[in-house]
């Protein structure tokens, strides 16, 4: 009723067994497959483990970067906030020491340069 292996353990308990482990260490798959008799070689497990630990390291100088780019920018912001206030400042000091005057307007300071017609047909 039960299959075995070469070493006489049923097939069945070796398979759940195997699901378990997997369950419990996916990122180690690959070596626990070698173990329980994978078909890959010892330097292509080296190599996808030297792949995926620079992978890791990749990730983490990334977010290191990234980090460093939202505080420069936040930097940025705070000084463009304060040059905003300023300028502010100083035009609405401009701004006050202005005096307004009244121009008349006389009937010889206008001039006709040019006169023409212009048609536009509505639609």
């Amino acid at each position: 009723m039960w299959k075995e292996n070469r070493l006489g353990w049923p097939l069945r308990g070796i398979i759940w067994f195997t699901v378990a482990i997997v369950v419990l260490f996916r990122k180690r798959l690959v070596a626990l497959g070698s173990l329980l008799g994978g078909r890959r070689s010892r330097s292509s497990i080296t190599s996808q483990a030297r792949k995926e630990a620079s992978a890791s390291a990749k990730i983490g100088s990334t977010a290191a970067k990234a980090d460093a780019a939202s505080r420069a920018y936040a930097e940025l912001e705070a000084r463009l906030n304060e040059e905003i206030v300023a300028l502010d400042d100083q035009w609405k000091t401009t701004a006050s020491a202005v005096e307004t005057k009244a121009v008349p307007l006389s009937k010889s300071d206008v001039a006709v340069v040019d006169f023409r017609l212009v048609w536009l047909p509505a639609s």
